[in-house]
């Protein structure tokens, strides 16, 4: 496995992902599944702490005439304390809003969207909000330093076990390994390296696709073990790589 690679600011706050290697074809990152979170966030032998979340997704905050496009992002309970950040204002999310169904409709907003939308009103806390299909009560405001681990602007988050209310993954999301569609973060143990991480999320997800059969649907049991697995494409080929995030 190849050494991570990419801006590092801290040592142990890595984000992992699936890189492809075709010949001809750059190194990029992509997805992963929730059951692979799952997986690694009960494993103890590399990571401290993991986190996940959605990519950036378009909204509709409101409805008739008054909608607007808004940009959110669906994360775990955990999201926030991987991050290494605290509210400006009220709270994020907890163990209420854990849990792989739906639980609460809470959001959190970014502190730009608070000051542009809501001319950063502290009264804002408890107010309800009609995002999409469902009508949000907000929890918490985020710094204003705090961005998350998108680069573009987010004006919210939502709670990742809405996702399927909202159709960013599929209600089989818990238990599908064929629904790419999460960015993992994790906090690494003492004394574990990037490439050590790398190798045993590799493992982990080998492991976790090869004995699930609801792939048996979607792209088969394209499996080789150890660090590497096959998707399909002739000279395909994909590693777990862990990324230092920025």
């Amino acid at each position: 496995l190849p050494a991570a690679f990419g801006r590092a600011v801290g040592h142990e706050l890595l984000e992992l992902g699936r890189a492809a290697k075709q010949p001809d074809v750059p190194r990029m990152l992509s997805g992963l599944q929730y059951p692979l979170y799952a997986r690694l966030r009960a494993d103890t032998a590399a990571f401290r702490e993991v986190a996940a979340s959605s990519f950036i997704t378009a909204l509709t905050l409101g409805d008739g005439a008054g909608a607007e496009q808004v940009f959110g992002v669906f994360v775990t309970s955990d999201y926030f304390r991987v991050l290494g950040t605290d509210p400006a204002l009220g709270r994020f999310f907890g163990a209420q809003e854990d849990g792989e169904v739906p639980s609460s409709d809470v959001v959190v907003l970014s502190h730009g969207f608070w000051q542009r939308r809501f001319a950063g009103d502290p009264a804002i806390l408890g107010k309800t909000l009609r995002v999409g299909p469902r009508s949000l009560t907000v929890v918490g405001v985020a710094r204003e330093s705090f961005s998350g681990v998108d680069p573009r602007r987010v004006d919210m988050w939502i709670p990742v076990n809405q996702a399927a209310v909202y159709h960013i993954a599929d209600e089989r999301f818990p238990t599908h390994w064929g629904h790419i569609w999460l960015r993992v973060h994790v906090r690494l143990k003492p004394g574990v390296s990037p490439t050590e991480a790398a190798a045993r999320a590799t493992t982990i997800y080998n492991v976790g696709f090869a004995v699930h059969d609801d792939n048996i649907t979607t792209r088969g049991h394209h499996v080789s073990f150890v660090k590497t697995l096959g998707l399909g494409a002739q000279g395909a080929k994909v590693d777990i790589n862990a990324v230092k995030l920025p």
